[in-house]
């Protein structure tokens, strides 16, 4: 089988657990497009950062959106304080990166999550490193929000898909 740069696998699956995810959530991702960094947003945003770490890479996803976007997905039984939206997002952002380190599996690599790291403010500027951080907004059914993906490795780190059998989300728990 051939090998594909790690930075297009982890994007890769990234985006489809992405969609998937915010499909669990009744959201209908509509369109995703690389960007640039938000900047400078004079409305309230809130932003999650959750780090992951490998032997032969390292990076994070960072998350920011509008606050009705998180309350969108919100289990209806649950009181919404800006607290629990914000920890929500934490939530969402652990799931997805859970997701597609499911997902890596298939490639016969795997890495370990830091806890998110959740914020809210006006203007919040994100700075990306070029070269290695790729921003996307997300066009969904609720509304816009964007992600960034900061991957850092050797840029000759391959991954090639195995026959390994992936499990289905909730079937097992990795740390």
């Amino acid at each position: 089988m051939p090998s594909t740069p790690a930075r297009a696998v982890i994007s890769e699956c990234l985006d489809a657990s992405l969609r998937e995810l915010l499909r669990e959530y009744s959201l209908e991702v509509r369109q995703v497009d690389p960007t640039v960094a938000p900047r400078d947003h004079a409305e309230q945003q809130l932003a999650a950062i959750i780090g992951f770490t490998a032997e032969d890479y390292v990076g994070s996803l960072v998350i920011v959106c509008h606050e009705q976007l998180v309350v969108a997905t919100l289990p209806g039984a649950l009181e919404q304080t800006p607290r629990l939206v914000r920890d929500w997002l934490g939530e969402l952002s652990n799931q997805l990166l859970g997701r597609a380190k499911n997902r890596l599996l298939a490639y016969g690599s795997s890495f370990r999550l830091s806890p998110p790291t959740t914020l809210s403010g006006r203007e919040l500027t994100l700075e990306s490193r070029e070269g290695t951080t790729t921003w996307f907004k997300v066009t969904t059914s609720q509304g816009v929000f964007e992600y960034a993906l900061d991957f850092r490795a050797a840029p000759d780190l391959c991954f090639e898909r195995t026959e390994t059998d992936v499990p289905a989300e909730g079937d097992v728990f990795l740390f």
